[in-house]
């Protein structure tokens, strides 16, 4: 049997975690991804509040509706990742997976006058005019 669209996300985004946990890009549980599983981007998954990052399993994310305001007063709602998550999934339906995190390096670059990553060889010339600051 086929596993429906939300079931696989759930699946592919809880591996997400761990492989950023795995590579040591995240902040124990201070970040957050999302995922549009509706056809117009508004119901998305979460990471739920405090769950760390290598033992966030698919049946731990949260499905949420970016029009319900009442996410935001759930208690296993980060009240920062719904300030970021809700906004884009209800303003931007074509944005499908937000990653939000803050790895040492592009922190550093966020962080530059002129945060740009010139296209100055084969590794930064696949992030030219892909990073958003």
């Amino acid at each position: 049997m086929a596993l429906s669209f939300e079931e696989q996300t759930r699946i592919d985004l809880a591996a997400t975690f761990r492989i950023i946990a795995h590579l040591g890009m995240h902040e124990a549980v201070a970040n957050h991804f999302s995922a549009a599983v509706s056809s117009d981007g508004r119901q998305f998954l979460l990471n739920p509040k405090w769950k760390h990052f290598s033992r966030i399993r698919a049946s731990d994310l949260l499905l949420l509706d970016a029009d319900d305001a009442a996410c935001a007063q759930r208690d296993d709602v980060d009240a920062t990742a719904w300030s970021i998550h809700g906004q884009i999934h209800q303003r931007l339906p074509e944005v499908r997976v937000v990653l939000h995190l803050h790895p040492i390096y592009t922190t550093s670059v966020a962080c530059l006058a002129e945060p740009h990553i010139p296209p100055v060889d084969q590794n930064t010339a696949r992030y030219f005019n892909r990073v958003a600051i």
